[in-house]
């Protein structure tokens, strides 16, 4: 198993009725305010591939993020994924999709490592820029 791509989104992507759509709106990874403090809030899509047919069982996967140079660490999620066997014959892909919110108070300008994990190895990353526009006053 590996990790495909990690989307981040507006919101955390919420499954259609029908349960096999994820309508979402991509975010860059950068968030911008007029000031800080501010509160982010976003989703993450993480998708999962296997490699081969011959890739199944159980997988923890975990994923964490880190407010970078603070120290602040968090889980996001962690959980077994059971991917069953499949036929030898099979030829399409097969994922699987973990829709993760993620959730900031922010009081400085700060980047935000999310780190996905699986079985305790380091898969893939992506990386949250939060910057402000404020101009400072030097009167």
């Amino acid at each position: 198993m590996f990790v495909e791509s990690i989307v981040l989104t507006e919101e955390r992507p919420q499954a259609t009725p029908d349960g096999h759509s994820f309508p979402v709106t991509i975010r860059s990874g950068i968030f911008c305010f007029d000031a800080l403090p501010a509160h982010v809030r976003c989703g993450l899509l993480v998708e999962l591939a296997m490699s081969d047919s011959n890739d199944h069982g159980d997988f923890l996967v975990g994923v964490i993020s880190e407010i970078l140079g603070t120290g602040h660490r968090t889980r996001a999620y962690e959980a077994v994924v059971s991917v069953p066997p499949c036929d030898p014959d099979w030829k399409m892909a097969r994922n699987h999709l973990i829709p993760i919110e993620l959730d900031f108070e922010l009081t400085a300008d700060a980047e935000i490592a999310v780190d996905v994990y699986i079985d305790g190895d380091f898969a893939a990353d992506k990386l949250i820029k939060v910057v402000s526009f404020a101009v400072p006053d030097h009167a």
